[in-house]
């Protein structure tokens, strides 16, 4: 009790007494001398038109300087403080050495003694800009929903890109990649913006994601029956009948491929002179069927060829 009446007896004069003690020290310690060092932000200027960097250079530099606390807070809390190197003369390349008078000082603060401790010397590397358009090849893939199927390959929005840099950079760019991606569980018409996979070497694209579109429908299947046997290159002096002359056939994709597909729609072929031998009496035909769709049977799976001749 008697330590907590001490600290409240008077408390308004003893607050009074700590704050002067700590501006007292505070502006004791101000006014000594330190040494410390300092970030200060490095900028280009001047860079020739048509002329690009392919090296970076330091963002900040390090400086060291000397004088009072309270210059040095004003310096580091007032000045705008930069290191601007003029690159207007530099065509491609020039080790760029750094003075301490390069620095400008806006605000009136600066040190009395400022020194650069690093770097020394800033590596200029210049190129020559160049623009050329490239091909868009899609790394993207498609997972159609269970029961679903692709009817195509994701087709891109736009098949080039328009690419500038650096000239050594530029010239050995043969195209343009989008991210990997996997869109999984899709149906039905399928839209999105995919990102271009960026350049090491920081070149510019016209555009930095191009649309990607792809078409999925129900996967079905359906039999067409009464499908003619065609008999190809058959001689003159022979003539070949099939048994039987028609085939049944099983197929499958998508719903919107299948419902049009009728036994005109389809080939079932045998090439006589390719396949024919007097020891063989049963052959299988060969089926051609429009794009998207996949064989499943052949009923019957063969046919016998009953051949005679004509002359």
């Amino acid at each position: 009790m008697n330590l907590k009446h001490f600290f409240f007896r008077n408390y308004k004069a003893k607050v009074s007494l700590l704050l002067i003690a700590v501006f007292l020290w505070a502006f004791i310690m101000i006014g000594a001398e330190y040494d410390t060092t300092f970030d200060i932000p490095l900028e280009i200027m001047g860079r020739k038109p048509g002329k690009i960097l392919v090296e970076s250079v330091p963002k900040t530099i390090k400086v060291q300087c000397k004088d009072t606390g309270k210059q040095l807070l004003m310096f580091q809390f007032f000045s705008d403080a930069a290191l601007r190197l003029d690159i207007s003369s530099i065509n491609y390349f020039y080790d760029y050495p750094l003075r301490e008078d390069q620095i400008q000082l806006p605000g009136g603060f600066y040190p009395k003694v400022m020194t650069i401790v690093e770097p020394d010397t800033v590596k200029i590397r210049l190129d020559d800009v160049e623009r050329k358009r490239v091909p868009i090849i899609s790394r993207v893939t498609i997972i159609p929903k269970a029961g679903h199927i692709l009817l195509e390959e994701p087709m891109l929005g736009s098949d080039s890109v328009s690419i500038s840099g650096a000239r050594r950079h530029v010239r050995t760019l043969r195209e343009v990649f989008t991210d990997s991606i996997v869109f999984e569980g899709v149906s039905g018409d399928f839209r999105a913006m995919v990102p271009l996979k960026m350049h090491p070497d920081g070149l510019e694209y016209s555009v930095d994601e191009v649309e990607v579109t792809a078409e999925v429908d129900l996967l079905g299947q359906i039999v067409i029956d009464d499908v003619p046997i065609v008999l190809d290159a058959v001689p003159s002096d022979r003539e070949v009948i099939s048994e039987p002359p028609v085939v049944a056939i099983t197929v499958k994709g998508a719903v919107s491929l299948l419902k049009g597909l009728r036994s005109d729609s389809v080939r079932a072929e045998i090439n006589f002179s390719q396949v024919w031998s007097p020891n063989e009496k049963t052959y299988q035909p060969k089926i051609a069927l429009p794009e998207g769709v996949e064989l499943i049977a052949i009923t019957p799976g063969r046919v016998q060829l009953n051949v005679k001749k004509t002359g």
